[in-house]
């Protein structure tokens, strides 16, 4: 996962949040900014990756995860442009 993400990044900018994620094993990690490696699959129009993040969490549901300005990974969906 953490691969394909960093690819599809460093095209948007967001290179150096996913490197913080991909240094954390935990599946519901946030960056400074409050975003999980699902808002970010999501940003990037990541299909396979958010299919694989929402098998593979059992924890606290990681569509409901809110970054500072309350944007979900749904919310990120329908208001991010890369």
């Amino acid at each position: 996962i953490d691969a394909s993400l960093m690819l599809l990044s460093q095209t948007c900018g967001f290179s150096d949040h996913v490197v913080a994620l991909s240094k954390t094993s935990h599946i519901a990690a946030q960056d400074p900014v409050g975003r999980t490696r699902l808002h970010y699959a999501v940003m990037l129009q990541d299909v396979g990756s958010v299919q694989l993040l929402l098998k593979e969490t059992s924890e606290k549901p990681l569509v409901t995860i809110q970054d500072t300005d309350g944007n979900t990974p749904l919310h990120t969906l329908f208001t991010t442009t890369c």
